[in-house]
């Protein structure tokens, strides 16, 4: 555990800073799913779901498929550590941004090789209808 948090520091302060705010501001309750803490709220409605590194917030309807989602980002979390957040974490949020900009459709979302890759991670990736049998297929043709 002390691993964990130490390899993913930066998004692990982030993290710990906005669970907390979360949970004390705006209604927010937690659990915790295979090493990581959920907190759910009814006011992060318009955000879906983040993970910053072993906090994962979710808006109160959540449903197991977006959190195993998200729990997927946590694995490349674990992965890649204190690269997170250049190779995953500022591409995927530049991604929701201009999707929702061009208000694109909630299955195409996951095409981008950083969302087909937490769907991988989390055990969620036949349920997307993907372009491709494997994640990698996003990387490489």
């Amino acid at each position: 555990m002390l691993l964990t948090w130490t390899w993913c520091l930066p998004t692990t302060l982030v993290g710990l800073v906005a669970g907390v705010f979360t949970r004390l501001t705006l209604s927010g309750k937690a659990e915790t799913y295979s090493g990581a803490t959920v907190v759910r709220s009814p006011l992060l409605r318009n955000l879906g779901g983040v993970c910053l590194g072993p906090v994962i917030l979710v808006t109160d309807r959540a449903d197991d498929e977006l959190v195993r989602h998200e729990w997927g980002h946590f694995r490349q979390h674990l992965r890649l550590g204190p690269l997170y957040l250049l190779v995953i974490g500022i591409p995927s949020a530049s991604h929701a941004v201009w999707h929702r900009f061009r208000r694109g459709t909630f299955p195409e979302y996951f095409h981008f090789w950083t969302e087909a890759w937490a769907d991988e991670l989390g055990g969620v990736y036949h349920l997307h209808r993907h372009r491709h049998r494997r994640w990698t297929g996003y990387l490489w043709g």
